[in-house]
């Protein structure tokens, strides 16, 4: 299980998913998990997976406005 924080401009929304995989996006095809209203956002932006014990999330969309605790990533392990 994990929780996900999104920071937007003047809000914070906060998700609790319980699977191996989550795919984030702003449409629902291809299939996304979770859909942002976003207009930077790619159909599928963000994957975040489960390999063995571990987190990672993946930025997809290479996009270097997608951060993780404010840093900008492309493949990164959650703590």
């Amino acid at each position: 299980m994990f929780q996900l924080n999104i920071k937007r401009e003047s809000s914070e929304l906060s998700y609790v998913f319980d699977q191996p995989r989550l795919v984030i996006g702003s449409k629902g095809s291809p299939p996304v998990d979770l859909t942002l209203s976003d207009p930077a956002l790619l159909p599928v932006h963000l994957n975040i997976f489960r390999r063995g014990k571990d987190y990672y999330a993946e930025n997809v969309g290479h996009d270097p406005e997608t951060q993780v605790s404010g840093i900008p990533f492309w493949k990164k392990r959650l703590k």
